[in-house]
C-alpha cells in the first residue's frame, strides 16, 4: 500500500532519464577510484551499470531463511543480466521487455535477481537500458545547478543521521 505512495513520490521528484531537455546527464565512467576489485572481479563501488526497470521498485533483500538454490540460481541470474547491460549498452533502442526476452526471464526472476545482490532495502529507478549509466536527479535543480548530481531517495532515516554527522565533522 505505502509502496505505490513512495513510487510514485519518488518518480516525481527523481528521475534517471537522458530524455530531458535543458539538463546536463552526466554519465559515470569507471575510473581506477570506482573500480574495486571483489573476489577476482572488478566491479565499481557505485553500482553502475544500474539495471533497466519498467517501473520504479522499493526491493528488499532476500530473507534470512531463503533456500540456497533460489539464492545460487538468483545470484547466476544477476551475472548474466550485468553482461546484458554492458551487452545492450550501445543499442539504444533495446526496450525492457526485449531485454528480459534476450535474458531468457520473466519479471519476477529478473527481480529476484537483483534482490540477490542487496542487503538492506533499496530503491531501484525506473530506467531504460541506455540509462544504465546515468546518476539520478531532480530535472529542475538539474537545470538550476548545471552540474552532475547523484540524488538518493532515503529509506533508513538513521543511515541518513549518521551520513550527515559523518560528512559535517570530515
Amino acid at each position: 500500500m505505502y509502496t505505490h505512495f513512495f513510487n510514485r513520490f519518488i518518480d516525481k521528484y527523481i528521475t534517471c532519464s537522458s530524455e530531458i531537455e535543458g539538463v546536463i546527464h552526466q554519465a559515470h565512467k569507471h575510473t581506477s577510484c570506482c573500480e574495486k576489485e571483489y573476489k577476482g572481479v572488478k566491479k565499481c563501488r557505485f553500482g553502475m551499470p544500474h539495471p533497466p526497470m519498467l517501473n520504479t521498485k522499493i526491493l528488499l533483500p532476500f530473507p534470512k531463511d531463503v533456500p540456497v538454490n533460489v539464492e545460487t540460481r538468483s545470484a547466476n541470474d544477476l551475472d548474466s543480466i550485468k553482461i546484458g547491460v554492458n551487452h545492450f549498452l550501445g543499442k539504444l533502442d533495446v526496450t525492457y521487455t526485449q531485454f528480459l526476452e534476450h535474458l531468457g526471464m520473466d519479471e519476477h526472476r529478473y527481480i529476484m535477481a537483483i534482490r540477490s545482490e542487496i542487503n538492506r532495502p533499496t530503491v531501484f529507478l525506473k530506467r531504460q537500458l541506455k540509462d544504465a549509466f546515468i546518476n539520478a536527479y531532480n530535472p529542475e535543480l538539474a537545470k538550476a545547478w548545471k552540474a552532475n548530481m547523484d540524488i538518493q531517495f532515503i529509506l533508513n532515516p538513521y543511515a541518513c543521521s549518521k551520513y550527515c554527522a559523518a560528512y559535517v565533522s570530515k
